[in-house]
């Protein structure tokens, strides 16, 4: 008896958990999108890498779009690169959302990047359409304490 009365509970406390995470719940969007820009990048793909950014996208040092996509190009002739984000953390309201990822760059034949591989940032993400884009990009890399 003491079994069937806890599956309702149950049943109840899993529907909470899925409703707090369903499927196409926008931090799992963001995820999603930011997964398939790195495995772009990997492939050496940089549009497919910059597809993600918003038309009006500025990024570090006033980067634009169209800059981005050229300097990875440029990067990507020098060798495969590698993608490899160690944590994020995502907060999202609304139609914008914020992400802090750590991130670490690598380069085939030379290991990690030359400009310090082990990266900080912070996305500002919003929804345009039903796609989530990057409009701003911050180096936080020094900013933080305890990397």
């Amino acid at each position: 008896m003491m079994k069937s009365s806890t599956r309702p509970a149950a049943a109840l406390f899993l529907a909470l958990a899925l409703a707090c995470h369903p499927k196409g719940a926008p931090d799992q969007e963001i995820r999603d999108t930011l997964s398939k820009a790195a495995t772009a990048l990997e492939a050496g793909d940089a549009s497919g890498a910059t597809a993600i950014l918003d038309d009006k996208y500025q990024g570090p040092e006033g980067m634009n779009k169209a800059g981005t996509a050229f300097y990875l190009a440029q990067v990507l002739k020098q060798g495969k690169v590698g993608v490899h984000i160690t944590d994020q953390d995502i907060g999202v309201n609304g139609e914008d959302a914020f992400e802090k990822i750590h991130v670490i760059l690598t380069q085939s034949g030379s290991g990690l990047l030359p400009d310090g591989s082990k990266k900080i940032y912070i996305l500002h993400w919003a929804k345009r359409g039903d796609h989530w884009r990057v409009v701003d990009i911050q180096d936080f890399t020094d900013r933080t304490e305890g990397n």
